[in-house]
Parts: C-alpha cells; structure tokens; sequence
C-alpha cells in the first residue's frame, strides 16, 4: 500500500512540475510583436523620375505638414494586428478589428483604436491605400497613404489647419438660426430614420468610376483610391447612426482615349 501511495504522490508531483515549467517558459517566452506596417524608409533617388515627381506634388501641397516615403511587404491577409509605425515618435499597434475580401489580394482591413479613430487600409497586391485618423495630445491627426508602386508608399500627415478656414467657420446666417426651424429639422430626420428602421430595407448606392489615363499615371492606382473613398464613406454613415444607406464601389474604368485638357471645367463638360 505504501508503494502505491508513494508511486501515485512521484505521479502527482510530476505533473505539478511539469505545469510550473510550462508557466515559466510561457513566462520566458512571450508572444512575438506584431509587425511593422513600414519595414524601411526609401531614398528619394532611388526612386523613378515618376515618382520623384509625385512624391515633389505631394509634398507642396498646402495641407502636407509631413512627408515620408518607406516600403511595405506586410501581408495584411494574415494579419491581425501590426505596429502602425507612420513617422519617428508616431507608432501605435492596432488590432484588427475587420477584413473585407474582394479575391485575391484585394481587401480591406478596418483597425480598433479608441472611439472616432480611423484605420483603413485598402490593399490590391503590393499597393496600399489608406487613412489613418488618430486624437493625440487634444487634436485630430490625419495620416493618408497612397503607393508609388514596387512596394513603395508615401507617408502624408495633412495639415488640418489648411481646411480651417472654410469648414470651421460659422456664418451669422447659421449662427442665428431660428430654435423652431432647427427643432423641426430634428423631429423630420427622427421620423426618416423611424422610416428606415420600420422597413428595415437598406438601400445601397452603386458606383462606377471612371478616370483618365493621366490620372492613374499620376497616383498609380486609381480603384484602390476609389475603394478607400468608398469604405470611407460608409464608415462617417456608421459613426454617425446614419441607417438604410450603404455605399457600393461595383467597379473602376479607365476612359481609354480621352485627354485631359488641363482645365477642370473643359474636361468635366467634353
């Protein structure tokens, strides 16, 4: 009887000792970081003269605070989580909150930060596009990222102040409006959404994009701008409450022989 006590007590005491050696080693070993959006910063000549060229536009663009060019070869397919590392001092790991896939490589990967903060990255192949809204030290930063091809991104912090002129400002007209009128405005958008939600239909809005020859040549992917433009969109719907209402990219093409002219009304009316 005692040998059996004994055997099963060694048994016992194995197992504690094996449990323990397990937790120190999860202990020893933790879980890898995740990885890095931007995996090195690019020379400005090595790039291509078309390149170069967009990335000097960009760069005198009265809303660019911060320029930067680097690479990336991170496959956002299997990633749930990555270190958003946009500038020196600017990094921030962001879980994936959802991926929507068109095939292939062509996807949207949403990330979750803080409430009103935005990740979007639409990735087609080696290409990404996206938009990167973050509340750091009592004021919003946007971040957009556009690619330059072969891997190769632009890295833009927009000046916000360039848009405080218009969006900001407060006409006497608005700042005085009537309690009345804008009591009933709020009632008639309460009974709109009492609507949609009565019928529970969604209407989804279709878009076709259409664009020139020069214009893909100068930002270099033209439907994944598009697509971000698009998940943009229905993204302000969602964060606003704004229900039944979706938008729908069904595709992108290429106006094959048509020129632009170089004057917006010119070529908007031709």
């Amino acid at each position: 009887m005692s040998r059996s006590l004994k055997f099963a007590g060694v048994l016992v005491g194995g197992l504690v000792l094996v449990c323990s050696w397990q937790g120190a080693r999860a202990l020893a070993d933790p879980e890898p970081a995740p990885p890095s959006l931007f995996s090195e910063d690019v020379i400005l000549s090595s790039l291509t003269a078309r390149q170069q060229d967009f990335v000097s536009r960009q760069r005198a663009l009265d809303s660019t605070a911060e320029i930067r060019v680097a690479r990336s070869t991170l496959d956002l397919s299997r990633t749930t989580s990555l270190r958003l590392n946009l500038f020196p001092g600017v990094e921030h790991v962001v879980q994936r909150a959802r991926l929507e896939r068109r095939g292939g490589r062509d996807l949207s990967w949403y990330g979750e930060l803080d409430e009103g903060e935005e990740v979007i990255l639409v990735a087609r192949e080696d290409r990404i596009n996206g938009t990167v809204r973050l509340f750091r030290d009592g004021e919003w930063q946007v971040h957009a990222i556009g690619p330059l091809g072969g891997g190769v991104h632009v890295i833009r912090r927009v000046d916000l102040r360039a848009f405080r002129g218009s969006s900001t400002a407060r006409s006497d007209e608005r700042a005085t409006v009537d309690d009345d009128e804008e009591s009933g405005s709020e009632e008639a958008t309460r009974d709109d959404e009492r609507s949609t939600e009565k019928s529970g239909h969604t209407c989804v809005v279709n878009v076709l994009v259409a664009y020139t020859p020069e214009a893909q040549a100068a930002h270099g992917d033209i439907p994944g701008l598009a697509q971000l433009a698009i998940d943009q969109t229905n993204e302000t719907y969602a964060r606003s409450e704004v229900t039944g209402l979706r938008m729908n990219l069904i595709g992108t093409q290429e106006a094959v022989g048509f020129t632009e002219s170089g004057s917006w009304t010119a070529t908007s009316s031709s």
